[in-house]
């Protein structure tokens, strides 16, 4: 029978991040998914500990609701923004930035078909700041879109490598 030796933690590697590929591209794509990871997850916990103030930018009355309108609200953006954020942290850079294309493009377009289906606010303080939302959904595709064709390595990983294994998140 074979001889096992038993490993502990402390014969392990220590944990550090690792960009494949060196051009600057390569690390613009992995700066972009975290910096985005991190716009998700504040948008999480601000809609999970003050919803009323995002909300409110938008003409909502989130202190109108009734407690299963409000729990819906915190669940649904809450839920939603962790899943986005971890979905982009634990893909290679690949998948993050399409991932990113993908739910910034989905909310610009949903918009788009909102302005046509209902119109445009008529308050002007509302207007500037859901146009402005608008304007970075677009920016954020763009230069999501931009990364993808400029050949994305699927190797790139945006968590960190350990012993020449990625390790998601």
């Amino acid at each position: 029978s074979a001889h096992h030796t038993r490993r502990t933690a402390a014969d392990a590697p220590p944990i550090s991040v690792r960009v494949v590929g060196t051009s600057k591209m390569a690390s613009f794509r992995l700066w972009y998914c975290r910096m985005l990871s991190l716009v998700f997850f504040g948008i999480a916990s601000i809609m999970l500990l003050n919803p009323a103030f995002n909300m409110s930018q938008d003409g909502i009355d989130f202190a109108g609701m009734g407690v299963g309108g409000r729990a819906e609200v915190r669940a649904y953006y809450f839920g939603s923004a962790v899943t986005i954020g971890v979905a982009i942290l634990s893909s290679d850079t690949l998948t993050g930035v399409r991932t990113i294309a993908t739910v910034l493009g989905g909310f610009a377009a949903a918009r788009v078909y909102g302005y046509v289906a209902d119109g445009v606010d008529h308050d002007p303080q509302f207007r500037a700041h859901q146009h402005g939302v608008f304007f970075f959904e677009t920016l954020g595709t763009a230069v999501a879109l931009a990364l993808l064709l400029s050949g994305a390595d699927p190797t790139s990983s945006v968590g960190t490598e350990v012993a020449g294994k990625t390790k998601r998140g």
